[in-house]
């Protein structure tokens, strides 16, 4: 973790979310999504945010499939299949891979936070995740988008993009007025 631009990382998280509060009031980025069953992998905090969305998909009647992306041999696909490939840098070496493994036929569809990567070029749909270049090296706005956008599968966008909206609010009070990082502080000695 690099601390300096991790904080540059946490300062554009309202802004960030704000962008795609706007984006899911009108766009359905899932809009070419095959199936509604889709099958969820990725690596590291794409899985987490991955299998969390799941859970939550699944209180909604939606059974996403959640895999690590080396899981072998892993869900198939085959025709009428989704496979929601996640990598923010869009070059996870076990994503990459995984993209390869899954039977013709299955939709593969890229949510990357770079639309140039070579999983976008691999997919038939790129969501983009639009939580900016985090120079930080910690996953915490893309972290955040990849769970709102997943949760975008089950519909309710509006709901999301309220979420999201609310979220920067708060995030933004926080950044303004760090008075409470004393507590903490006091807390913590």
């Amino acid at each position: 973790m690099r601390p300096d631009l991790f904080a540059h990382d946490i300062e554009a998280v309202p802004e960030r979310l704000s962008e795609l509060a706007s984006r899911l009031r009108t766009e359905d980025p899932w809009a070419g999504l095959v199936s509604k069953q889709p099958l969820l992998t990725g690596m590291g905090s794409s899985a987490y945010a991955a299998r969390t969305a799941a859970g939550w998909l699944h209180a909604r009647g939606i059974d996403a499939v959640i895999e690590l992306a080396s899981t072998d041999p892993g869900w198939p696909g085959g025709e009428s299949n989704s496979a929601v490939l996640i990598s923010a840098s869009g070059g996870s070496a076990e994503t990459l891979e995984r993209a390869t493994l899954l039977r013709a036929g299955t939709q593969r569809v890229a949510l990357v936070n770079r639309p140039d990567s070579a999983l976008a070029r691999q997919a038939d749909l790129v969501v983009p995740m639009l939580a900016g270049e985090e120079s930080g090296d910690v996953a915490c706005r893309t972290y955040r988008h990849t769970l709102a956008l997943l949760l975008a599968v089950g519909g309710d966008r509006a709901g999301l993009a309220e979420a999201c909206d609310h979220a920067a609010r708060l995030t933004r009070n926080l950044l303004d007025d760090q008075g409470w990082l004393d507590g903490v502080d006091d807390l913590l000695h």
